[in-house]
């Protein structure tokens, strides 16, 4: 934050094609999408494959005309990238499509920003004993479905790669985009979702907030396999991960066809009708208690940087360390071996003990005890 934010580093522009630009392609392309759907009416769950492909053929050049006409100079297999790119999401549009048929939630905005337009506002955190945060985004996608007096609404981020989301991430602090959506969107819903909300009396109720990957998937297979198997080792690929409300009703408004486990969801539902064990499916009071819980990691991380608390002690665990990607190494200049260089060591968590830590804090912090403990990280 301070390298950033204070000092306003920024590492070299550079014309060259990478992970970010295809990844920028591909949010333009999927937001034209959206809203070329929004503004026609159209469902791609109504839509046939011909028509898919067509419909993905004409946003992509539209979005590759809109983005990447700079690189075609300067990059030599520009025309090839911009090909192989657009295969790729035209495979994305038919996982959508897929969605759609088995699902009734339908797109309710797109490319949110709140608090960096005048018509959403931030998300406001007020701070002890005296201060604000503001908290600034830009939610990818808002999907809603209304049941009786009930609008469901769930949350998607398109994630280049693959991006799973693990509690315990959220306790320490390093998944905190998604909860922070969410908060976002539950404060300032009025203004996000006014068509929606003015339908009459309306209970607002999150469903779930999930990565989508945007990826070229390799499938393997031992010899020849029919179009139908292709397909659906293909679809695997694209399986969401995130949170979701354990409701099997809510459930199945999403995917119609679950039987077992879904191959759309991080979730799964039994013959019984109950949930599976293992799956990313929390009660409506554990998902708020999350939400609660992150905007208490915002006020810590902003008491600490009030504090003028810029140690340097980059995090450690399993297989990834703070360090790998991060571009003020020059700056910081840590380096093992050198007196007063040292990692923070994290040690994995099961997500049924992130819970009862998280609850164990929210009571705490009702009872107005002094020592709250969060899993917060700061500086690293």
């Amino acid at each position: 934050y301070c390298a950033g934010a204070v000092l306003r580093l920024e590492e070299r522009e550079r014309l060259q094609w990478d992970a970010r630009v295809e990844g920028q392609l591909w949010h333009e392309a999927l937001a034209l999408l959206a809203r070329y759907l929004l503004e026609t009416g159209q469902d791609l769950a109504e839509m046939g494959e011909t028509s898919l492909r067509e419909l993905a053929d004409e946003v992509w050049c539209d979005a590759a005309a809109r983005l990447a006409p700079l690189y075609a100079v300067a990059v030599e297999s520009y025309n090839y990238r911009i090909e192989r790119l657009g295969r790729g999401f035209q495979r994305i549009v038919e996982v959508l499509a897929e969605h759609s048929r088995r699902g009734q939630f339908r797109p309710a905005a797109v490319e949110v920003a709140f608090g960096l337009s005048r018509g959403i506002p931030p998300l406001r955190l007020e701070l002890q004993p005296e201060g604000t945060v503001l908290i600034r985004g830009r939610i990818d996608r808002i999907e809603t479905v209304r049941a009786g007096d009930t609008l469901y609404v769930r949350i998607i981020d398109f994630k280049r790669g693959t991006r799973k989301l693990k509690l315990s991430d959220v306790y320490y602090g390093f998944s905190l985009q998604l909860l922070v959506y969410l908060a976002a969107l539950l404060d300032n819903a009025q203004a996000i979702l006014p068509e929606e909300l003015g339908r009459g009396r309306v209970e607002l109720v999150p469903a779930g907030v999930l990565y989508f990957p945007l990826s070229e998937p390799i499938v393997k297979v031992d010899g020849p396999v029919d179009e139908e198997t292709l397909a659906k080792k293909l679809l695997a690929k694209y399986k969401t991960s995130g949170l979701l409300l354990a409701d099997t009703d809510v459930l199945e408004l999403m995917d119609a066809e679950i039987s077992g486990r879904s191959e759309l969801l991080p979730v799964g539902i039994k013959k019984d009708g109950e949930i599976y064990k293992g799956s990313s499916a929390y009660s409506l009071e554990e998902l708020e208690l999350l939400v609660t819980y992150v905007k208490g990691l915002i006020r810590n991380l902003a008491d600490a940087i009030r504090a003028g608390k810029i140690d340097i002690e980059p995090y450690r665990k399993t297989n990834t360390r703070a360090c790998r990607y991060c571009p003020y190494t020059a700056v910081c200049r840590f380096e093992l071996g050198v007196p007063g260089c040292r990692y923070r060591y994290i040690t994995e968590i099961g997500d049924e003990e992130v819970l009862k830590m998280i609850k164990t804090a929210a009571a705490k912090e009702a009872l107005g005890t002094d020592e709250v403990e969060r899993g917060c990280l700061v500086g690293g």
